[in-house]
């Protein structure tokens, strides 16, 4: 994913106009790249909650893949 991909996602996420599977996508970049935890806390007390479910894994692997959208 580049820089304009995840700023795209991020405004997305933030204005809660995002698929399920783009919200996974974003998120487990975040975690790949370690900005999970050096944006705001919300995006790493979210990317904690979704690898504790079971939906990412802590290196920002996909496990729970989601329909995507049409």
């Amino acid at each position: 994913m580049d820089a304009n991909e995840r700023v795209g996602l991020i405004i997305a996420f933030e204005g809660e106009n995002i698929s399920d599977h783009d919200f996974l996508r974003l998120f487990s970049h975040l975690i790949e790249t370690g900005l999970a935890w050096e944006l705001q806390g919300f995006y790493g007390r979210t990317a904690m909650s979704l690898i504790e479910a079971g939906y990412i894994a802590g290196d920002g692997t996909i496990l729970l893949e989601v329909k995507k959208e049409a």
